[in-house]
């Protein structure tokens, strides 16, 4: 005997399906503002190249050793754009710093000492750079240029000289320049979002 027959479960539930979460990834790509505050430090030698008639006792080549350190605070902004779906992000960036960062350095001749002095009143930066980001965090290079205002000054103080030169050479200040002056530079960091 053969016997056959049909069931309907029409009491029992179907399981729901739900499609899985798809979680966007993050995209460095975007406008960015920001500022900064700290100190700095510099180290600098200054040749004097050309002689004076202001101060005629010192040296060609004369070298100043100039440490310059100081306050600095300012602003930075740039845009980052990442392609779709690739690791690498680009960017520009461009930041200027407010400082005050001086120095002084001293360099003794026969019967005279002269003062060296140095002061940066603001630097900027341009950069472009090319980043490796994983997720929220990114590892970059960059380069560009380095713009920098700075004033020096020289005082000569006559000693041993004093009594058989003219008054305006027994003690003078002059003022050997004020400039910007334009660097290269490049550097490694990294960033987290």
């Amino acid at each position: 005997i053969v016997m056959g027959a049909s069931a309907n479960a029409a009491d029992i539930a179907r399981p729901v399906y739900k499609a899985p979460v798809i979680v966007p990834a993050f995209n460095w790509s975007g406008f960015y503002i920001g500022g900064h505050a700290g100190w700095g430090w510099q180290k600098e030698d200054a040749t004097l190249a050309t002689l004076s008639p202001a101060l005629p006792i010192i040296p060609l080549g004369s070298v100043f050793n100039l440490e310059k350190d100081g306050f600095l605070g300012g602003a930075q902004a740039g845009i980052n754009w990442q392609p779709v779906g690739t690791p690498w992000v680009f960017g520009i960036e461009g930041q200027w710093s407010w400082t005050d960062s001086d120095s002084s350095a001293s360099l003794t001749l026969p019967g005279v000492v002269v003062n060296g002095f140095a002061t940066t009143n603001w630097y900027a930066t341009v950069a472009g750079r090319i980043g490796y980001a994983w997720d929220r965090s990114m590892f970059y290079v960059k380069g560009g240029a380095a713009f920098a205002d700075v004033d020096a000054f020289v005082d000569e103080v006559l000693t041993e000289l004093a009594a058989d030169l003219p008054p305006v050479w027994r003690f003078s200040r002059i003022l050997c320049g004020s400039r910007s002056r334009l660097l290269v530079f490049d550097s490694a960091s990294a960033e987290n979002a």
